[in-house]
Formats: structure tokens, C-alpha cells, sequence
């Protein structure tokens, strides 16, 4: 999986735009929400395109020590935005 931050053409809508920004901001604190070495492996893995001897190299880690910081990052990447998606659930958008 490799999560490209792509430039989007004059062809997106405002609401698009809007709903690509939210999810940039959404995994952006989510990221930043993580523990130091699973930030900087998310990062430099999903981000960057870097891959786990690469970062192994750059960290100074063992790549299994790489590919088991990447597990629990994606884990606790996933619980924290499956809370924002039930507080998300919650709220009461109408206006009546």
C-alpha cells in the first residue's frame, strides 16, 4: 500500500477538495497521535515510499524490530480512527 498525497486537477468539486483535506488532517493528527518509532516508521514507510531495510538502515534498527513497529503503528492507527468515525456517528448534523 503506498499512500501518495497526489495534486488533484481543476476537475475537483470544493466539496471534494473539502473531504480530501478533512482526511489529510484526520491522518495527520492520527499519525502524530502514535508513539515516536511507530510515527517515524509510518511515516517513512506509507509517506516517504521507503521500504523496511531502508528504514532499518536509517534508524539503525533491526528490520524485524522495523516491520514490528509498522504492525503496531497500523493497529493503533486503525483503533484511533475508527474512534473518530464513532464520534463522527454520533454527532447530529441536521438542523432540526
Amino acid at each position: 500500500m503506498n499512500w501518495k498525497l497526489d495534486t488533484y486537477g481543476a476537475t475537483e468539486t470544493a466539496f471534494e477538495k473539502l473531504v480530501r483535506t478533512e482526511m489529510y488532517h484526520l491522518l495527520y493528527n492520527a499519525i502524530k497521535a502514535l508513539s515516536p518509532g511507530n510515527q517515524k516508521v509510518i511515516t517513512m514507510y506509507f509517506l516517504e515510499d521507503k521500504n523496511t531495510n531502508e528504514i532499518a538502515r536509517e534508524l539503525n534498527l533491526h528490520p524485524s524490530t522495523v516491520k514490528t513497529q509498522k504492525s503496531r503503528g497500523l493497529e493503533a492507527l486503525r483503533k484511533l480512527l475508527m474512534n473518530q468515525e464513532n464520534i463522527v456517528k454520533g454527532c447530529n448534523f441536521s438542523d432540526t
